[in-house]
């Protein structure tokens, strides 16, 4: 798994561009938002957004950092 690093500025612009909560670790409600039926493979994201709506799932993937990909650079 490929760990990224969040500027404390993009979650601040996240928070601002969608209208769910946006959770990190540590945070109250970020276990449940992290919750899966699956528990042999735990989630442990750097910020989850709880969508409130339509607009925020495509925001929140817009707005993610890219890990580096192999061989570019």
């Amino acid at each position: 798994m490929t760990s990224v690093n969040l500027r404390p500025e993009d979650v601040v612009a996240l928070r601002h561009s969608v209208g769910g909560v946006v959770l990190e670790p540590g945070s109250e409600g970020y276990e449940a938002e992290c919750a899966t039926y699956n528990l042999t493979c735990g989630l442990r994201p750097a910020v989850v957004v709880g969508a409130s709506s339509e607009h925020d799932r495509p925001t929140a993937v817009r707005g993610a950092p890219r890990p580096p990909r192999p061989g570019a650079g």
